[in-house]
């Protein structure tokens, strides 16, 4: 299974530069230093002046419940699946 990954992963990869000489693989270069790398320009502010704002769930109470109650479901079922194997 290794062997199949890494072959497949080598073709896409090949082709990719065959075909538009990397340019698919450069994209993601560039999302990666975008999200990852240091400020380079203070143009939109720091990015401590845009933390996330909490109030949105409130607001958004439509999906908010229903993604809270699904967590509670989950963390009781991994609980119970924790129970039962340790017996």
């Amino acid at each position: 299974m290794l062997v199949m990954g890494a072959a497949l992963a080598a073709s896409f990869v090949a082709v990719d530069w065959l075909i538009e000489r990397g340019a698919f693989l450069i994209h993601f270069q560039q999302s990666w230093s975008s999200h990852f790398g240091g400020v380079q320009s203070f143009e939109y502010g720091s990015p401590g002046e845009h933390a996330f704002d909490w109030s949105i769930l409130p607001k958004n109470w439509d999906l908010a419940l229903p993604a809270a109650l699904g967590i509670c479901v989950l963390i009781t079922r991994l609980r119970e699946m924790r129970e039962a194997i340790q017996l």
